[in-house]
């Protein structure tokens, strides 16, 4: 765990943000990539960052997205034609002093990057099949498999959505209506084929077509839908309002599949490009989505015959929508700006600890990304920095190791995606669980204040001991309150407290469990077990499909308790601190751990 888990919200310094994206010459680069460059940018604004964008104007649709990245409030700078992409990116980055240059342009930019590099400026790249190894740091949740430093469903960015999946999903069999959008590029001509499946399907639910205002055969298609009854076409609709209603979404395998699926739309998928198609075979194999073909292999009958199939069955409907929830908890988003901005200072943990502390974002190092790093800690005067580094990357260890960065924990994931289907009949019977109350707080602070020496402030040997405890004397007590984490659970056993857990709503598809307690005398009763199974029962209460759960490496017992309730690893990290002693006093009362 870490205090980024507590929900603060932290100053962070004005990372400058380079943004390369454009609607321009390459159609398929047009309004998606825009738009959640847009969605970025607007994160990094709201935490204290500075984005520019560099776009193309050159033709009719450059020109509107260009004004629609301005009149969101950001600056453009347009880029000159008579000049070469490394040239461009050169110029305006070293002229507006960038120090990460964000590419998100599907790899129009590749042969800019070592230049960029060269010329000291970070650079991050989205979606890259081509080059995701000469980035410092590569995002693909497109384009999975291509060497990419982080890639999945995780990272998707629901340009839509403030962060996370909304709520409010209706739940099953309320869910009424199809909704079927296929972007406002469709050369598949998928939105014909919808048409023409209308007229096959023999269905009750009424049906809407979404396509964009600037769809090239428009008028045709809203002549076409005329003919049918119960088919409304809609352009430029409010999907994120209709997706969480709709009993069946047929779309295209990009962003829009996976913004229905995240909103728990039962999915029917075709695929426009083959890195849709790859998404769509992905998002299949995972429960929240069936997928019907590409341009070319899909018909109106078999569109019809596909949309029938999952219209008539309800459970299959109800399977597709938590496999769709499982598959994307809503915090891409959020994942990928902190990737962007790499460093955040932490004013609750430097409040709490009394020195200054911050952390790194991204998982890698790279020279580029180490100097932006210790440049900031400088200015800021850091005391301890805090990395949390992706266990496969040999050159991330050697510069962690060889650069003042000490390996203090192994943080170890543990993911659970069928919470209904593994729970036990009678938890909520489960004799002595019940809501911790704030007569509990003296019990919970004393037993959370000596059960975590696993954990990395414990280990590390600069934090001073008492406020370590305090620490999680504080968590745990002000989550009874709704702080920190949303509920905590107690076991009695006679009449007294024995034990604990606190769960947190993380988005409306992801709950995550915070801190499991067992006071001493009471060990090896099973308490535990009740506990984590009373956690499980209320992300069930709370329609929450996914659930997480983080513990030390060092945690045999956590590890082992997880894991008997059906969590699996997901992932592993390493936790770095690099101190500056410079700036960092130690406590007389801290104690080193012995090695």
């Amino acid at each position: 765990m870490g205090p980024d888990y507590m929900g603060f919200a932290p100053r962070i310094m004005a990372t400058r943000v380079l943004i390369r994206c454009d609607g321009g010459k390459v159609r398929e680069l047009g309004t998606g990539h825009v738009a959640r460059c847009l969605a970025i940018a607007g994160d990094l604004k709201r935490s204290g960052a500075a984005p520019l964008f560099l776009m193309s104007s050159a033709g009719d649709e450059a020109r509107v997205l260009v004004e629609r990245v301005r009149s969101a409030g950001f600056e453009v700078a347009e880029k000159r034609e008579e000049s070469s992409e490394q040239e461009n990116l050169l110029k305006v980055a070293s002229d507006h002093q960038t120090e990460v240059v964000f590419l998100d342009n599907l790899g129009q930019s590749g042969s800019s990057i070592s230049a960029l590099q060269r010329a000291g400026f970070v650079v991050v790249s989205m979606d890259d099949p081509d080059n995701p190894a000469r980035s410092d740091l590569s995002i693909n949740p497109a384009f999975w498999g291509c060497g990419a430093s982080v890639e999945g469903f995780g990272f998707t960015i629901l340009t839509a959505l403030a962060g996370e999946a909304p709520g409010s999903q209706v739940p099953h069999p309320l869910r009424s209506g199809v909704i079927a959008s296929f972007g406002g590029y469709d050369p598949g001509g998928f939105a014909e084929l919808f048409i023409g499946a209308w007229a096959f399907l023999q269905t009750e639910e009424t049906g809407i077509l979404a396509v964009s205002s600037s769809h090239a055969n428009l008028a045709t298609l809203r002549e076409a839908a005329k003919e049918h009854e119960g088919l409304t076409l809609l352009t430029d609709a409010p999907l994120l309002d209709l997706f969480p209603t709709a009993a069946l979404a047929v779309c295209n395998g990009g962003t829009t599949m996976l913004m229905a699926a995240a909103l728990g739309a039962p999915t029917l998928a075709v695929s426009q490009y083959d890195h849709q198609r790859d998404s769509a075979v992905r998002l299949a194999s995972l429960g929240g989505a069936r997928f019907l073909g590409g341009a070319g292999e899909v018909s109106s009958e078999s569109l019809a015959h596909g949309m029938a199939n999952i219209l008539k069955d309800k459970g299959l409907q109800a399977s597709l929508s938590h496999g769709g929830r499982c598959a994307l908890p809503g915090q891409g988003r959020q994942s990928v700006v902190q990737r962007v901005r790499f460093f955040e200072t932490l004013p609750w943990d430097s409040e709490f600890f009394g020195f200054g502390i911050a952390t790194l974002h991204g998982g890698f190092l790279t020279r580029r990304i180490l100097n932006l790093a210790l440049r900031h800690a400088e200015k800021e005067q850091i005391a301890c920095l805090y990395f949390l580094a992706s266990d496969k990357d040999q050159e991330t260890f050697a510069l962690a190791d060889g650069n003042g960065f000490r390996w203090v924990d192994e943080r170890l994931t543990f993911s659970l995606s069928q919470v209904a289907s593994r729970m036990g009949a009678g938890a909520s019977e489960a004799p002595g669980i019940r809501k911790a109350q704030l007569a509990d707080l003296p019990f919970l602070g004393e037993t959370a204040g000596n059960a975590y020496e696993f954990s990395r402030y414990f280990f590390d040997g600069n934090f001073p001991r008492e406020l370590c405890q305090n620490f999680y004397r504080d968590w745990i007590q002000k989550s009874v309150t709704g702080e920190f984490d949303d509920i905590v659970f107690v076991a009695e056993v006679a009449g007294e407290v024995a034990g604990y857990v606190s769960c947190r709503k993380a988005s409306s598809n992801l709950g995550q469990i915070g801190l499991v307690g067992i006071a001493e005398g009471f060990r090896g009763q099973g308490l535990g077990a009740q506990l984590i199974q009373r956690a499980l029962q209320w992300f069930e209460e709370e329609d929450l499909p996914r659930v997480e759960v983080v513990t030390q490496g060092r945690n045999l017992p956590a590890q082992k308790l997880y894991r008997a309730a059906g969590f699996v690893l997901e992932k592993s990290e390493r936790w770095y601190h690099k101190w500056f002693p410079e700036h960092h006093t130690p406590s007389m009362d801290s104690e080193q751990p012995s090695e």
